[in-house]
């Protein structure tokens, strides 16, 4: 008789109208969380406004030299002024995207964003210590297609720690 609104939410419908509109606030609030931290990495990358735009995509047109250096100018920077990143990308959650580019052999290859910090820092350890060598080899694919892959020698316990596309 008459109570409306009232008599709705204090019936069985009432706790899962509140439980409904709990959970659209706690989806808004992860989305919004994850955006931020996309939004973070792409900043750094190229993406937040037009002059990182154009840092970012300068740094993927160019083509560094080996591995090593690409470590040197790209990785060894980020990992100083970003040392909670567990990725290159600085994101998690989301795809990553080629963030530089470097010769190896007769082909071109680019670092993905999904790349470990941890683990390019061991392999940037790893070439200082052993000058000359390389850190890198051609490793099986399941369709038969190699791609480059961390070494044994180097000591690192997962090779897909490090995405290496090519280009």
């Amino acid at each position: 008789m008459g109570g409306g609104r009232l008599d709705f939410i204090l019936s069985a419908g009432g706790p899962i109208l509140i439980g409904l509109l709990l959970l659209g606030g706690l989806a808004q609030y992860v989305m919004r969380r994850n955006g931020a931290q996309k939004g973070a990495a792409l900043d750094e990358f190229g993406g937040g406004n037009q002059g990182d735009a154009e840092a970012g995509a300068s740094s993927l047109r160019r083509i560094h030299p080996n591995f090593l250096a690409l470590l040197e100018a790209v990785v060894m920077p980020r990992i100083a002024a970003h040392p909670e990143w567990e990725r290159l990308d600085g994101a998690y959650g989301v795809p990553g995207q080629q963030i530089s580019q470097f010769a190896h052999g007769d082909a071109v290859y680019a670092i993905n964003g999904e790349s470990r910090m941890a683990a390019l820092a061991a392999v940037y350890h790893w070439l200082i210590e052993h000058p000359g060598e390389d850190a890198l080899m051609t490793g099986p694919m399941r369709k038969g297609v190699g791609r480059l892959v961390i070494r044994p020698e180097v000591g690192w316990p997962k090779a897909d720690d490090i995405r290496l596309e090519s280009v």
